[in-house]
């Protein structure tokens, strides 16, 4: 009987232990699929973007960014637009590479006098005049620019570098005028907040200094009590109907 019990002991031991494994592969097969899929969709994932037309109109100025195109994809060897399915732990370096392309074209800065003949007219038709690229002043001209990646996913690159890069700029302008440069401190002005300290209720402020005038200072500072407490003496009413009498009977 002992040898029966120890016999069936045993055997339950060992079949928790292939479950274990069992679930231990699962597991990791689960997460090995999790990984190549994740991994699959971050190296093949593509961004393209045309026609962006930022602008910011006031104070008589418009200054603007435009953006003709710019796409972000992934490339074989050859540049040519391709989806990878590519393994890990490869030892040819040539089934490691990873390429990517960078492409720009028509980025520029412009900052000009608003010349919509009607500032209030309709929106719509501001904004079309806007879009037309004919007489902008530009700051940053259009540009196109190019890059290209190359990465390798061994640990140990001795022959190669693990990330090569190459890029290409056509052309680079930039030029700022003084029109241009009054324009946007204009601009500048009017979107940036006020930090300016005012003093409060500048109608009551006395001229004079605080030294040897506190009692015209004291009743300066009963009055801003009394009007941000919505609370104001039949003198402030006296004040007021004296202006208006003034102004009546002048």
């Amino acid at each position: 009987a002992n040898a029966v019990r120890m016999a069936l002991k045993d055997g339950s031991d060992s079949s928790t232990d292939d479950g274990d494994d069992v679930d231990g592969d699962s597991a990791k097969s689960s997460s090995t699929f999790t990984s190549r899929l994740v991994r699959r969709i971050v190296e093949n994932l593509q961004f393209e973007i045309e026609d962006v037309h930022v602008a910011v109109r006031g104070c008589g100025c418009a200054a603007g960014v435009v953006l003709g195109s710019l796409s972000l994809v992934t490339t074989d060897a050859m540049g040519n637009r391709t989806f990878v399915d590519r393994q890990t732990n490869v030892k040819n370096p040539a089934s490691s590479f990873l390429y990517k392309e960078l492409l720009i074209s028509g980025l520029g800065i412009y900052l000009q006098n608003d010349k919509t003949s009607n500032p209030h007219g309709d929106s719509l038709q501001r904004m079309d005049s806007l879009k037309s690229a004919e007489g902008r002043e530009y700051v940053l001209s259009p540009l196109s620019f190019q890059a290209k990646l190359r990465q390798s996913d061994l640990d140990h690159c001795v022959d190669f570098p693990k990330y090569l890069i190459h890029s290409k700029l056509s052309s680079l302008s930039i030029q700022l005028t003084r029109p241009q440069l009054e324009l946007g401190h204009r601009l500048a002005l009017a979107v940036a907040p006020n930090t300016e300290v005012r003093p409060l209720f500048p109608e009551y402020r006395p001229l004079e200094s605080i030294s040897g005038n506190a009692k015209q200072w004291w009743r300066y500072a009963v009055r801003c009590i009394g009007r941000l407490n919505r609370h104001r003496s039949w003198i402030e009413f006296f004040i007021a109907f004296q202006k208006i009498c003034r102004a009546v009977y002048r």
